[in-house]
């Protein structure tokens, strides 16, 4: 932990993270990796210890075992698609943890572009996305700006997480937030996603879906 500090020119990190649990035994993440990320914690170099994934019931699973838990980050959960996270609300709301929600745009599914050719949707609800950016494309509007307009409205989730490698994106996005929500592009776009609605995809150990 010391030499990664010195790499990284600082003294702590402000988050640390057990990142994509579900890749990896849970008992191992509870009983080990979680206490070893606490004593960091303890220690000074980290402020905070997260939980990351992509099944949402497995934040359950570990925050049933653990109280020093100060973070999740849920993926592909809190978007136009999408919206399983927010079942869980109210639960990651009694714990007291922070709640990050990542790819609101469910990596890339809900663009122009659509998703790239490793992404793990099912050839559905890539038809079904496609379908509805090109309803927005036809009215004149773009997929992903709605699509995180929607995700960044609800009021009880803390931060949300866009992955760019285009600074002019970042700008764009905060644009975006500065606009009213199309209301009816938005009720046509959910009504065309409704077949697909909250339909995901495996990830990491079998056991763990």
């Amino acid at each position: 932990m010391e030499e990664s500090l010195e790499r990284l020119g600082v003294e702590h990190v402000d988050f640390i993270q057990v990142h994509d649990m579900e890749f990896s035994n849970l008992d191992r993440v509870i009983h080990e990796t979680l206490p070893a990320l606490f004593r960091i914690r303890e220690s000074g170099k980290a402020r905070f210890v997260g939980i990351t994934g992509l099944p949402v019931h497995l934040f359950k699973t570990v925050l049933d075992q653990h109280e020093g838990v100060d973070q999740i980050q849920s993926y592909c959960h809190y978007c136009l698609n999408d919206t399983a996270l927010a079942d869980w609300l109210p639960y990651l709301k009694s714990k007291n943890v922070g709640i990050f929600n990542s790819a609101p745009l469910a990596m890339r599914l809900l663009s122009n572009e659509g998703p790239p050719d490793w992404h793990p949707a099912s050839a559905e609800v890539r038809k079904k996305c496609a379908e509805a950016a090109r309803y927005c494309r036809e009215h004149g509007a773009d997929i992903g700006k709605l699509a995180l307009q929607y995700a960044v409205r609800h009021p009880d989730i803390h931060t949300h997480i866009v992955g760019t490698a285009n600074p002019e994106r970042v700008l764009q996005n905060i644009r975006s937030l500065e606009e009213p929500v199309d209301e009816a592009l938005l009720a046509e776009v959910l009504r065309i996603l409704k077949p697909v609605h909250n339909i995901t995809w495996p990830s990491g150990q079998p056991e763990n879906n």
